[in-house]
C-alpha cells in the first residue's frame, strides 16, 4: 500500500502534536518527535481489524517522515490474539517505510504472537524488542 501524504489543513505544528495522536479504534498513536512514533495496538489483530491498522501505520509513516527517516514502533503488548492476516498488515508496510529510509519495529509481542512470528520469516523484516524504549534506542 503506497504511503499517501497527510492533508496539510490541520491546525497542529509539525510533531508538537501529532495529528494522529490519540485513540484510533484498534490503536493509539503517540509521537516521540524527530520522526519517532509508537503505535500501541489493542484488541485482536485479525482479518477484520488488519485493514484499519495498515491504514493507520501508513498515515503514521507519512507524517513521521516529514522530520526525516521515520522509525515507527508497533507495540503489541495489549494484543491477546493475532492471526497471519493481522501480522501481514504490519509486515505489509515495511517496503513503504524502507522506501523513505525508515524503520518499522515490533515491541512487547506476546508469547502467542512470538510463536506465530517464528513460523514465518518475519523477524528478518520486523525486528522484535522486549520493550518499546529498547526499540526506540536503536535509532
Amino acid at each position: 500500500m503506497p504511503i499517501r501524504e497527510p492533508r496539510e489543513d490541520h491546525q497542529y505544528p509539525r510533531w508538537l502534536v501529532h495529528p494522529l495522536s490519540g485513540e484510533h479504534g484498534i490503536a493509539t498513536v503517540r509521537s516521540r518527535g524527530r520522526g519517532l512514533a509508537v503505535v500501541s495496538v489493542h484488541g485482536e489483530l485479525d482479518l477484520s481489524t488488519a485493514p484499519q491498522l495498515r491504514l493507520l501505520l501508513c498515515e503514521t509513516i507519512a507524517l513521521a517522515r516529514r522530520d526525516g527517516p521515520p522509525t515507527v514502533v508497533v507495540d503489541l503488548a495489549d494484543v491477546p490474539f493475532a492471526d497471519i492476516s493481522g501480522l501481514d498488515a504490519v509486515a505489509g508496510v515495511v517496503p513503504a517505510v524502507r522506501a523513505c529510509g525508515g524503520r518499522l519495529r515490533v515491541a512487547r509481542a506476546t508469547p502467542q504472537i512470538r510463536r506465530l512470528l517464528d513460523l514465518v520469516p518475519m523477524p528478518a523484516l520486523l525486528p522484535l524488542y522486549d520493550e518499546v524504549e529498547q526499540a526506540l534506542e536503536v535509532v
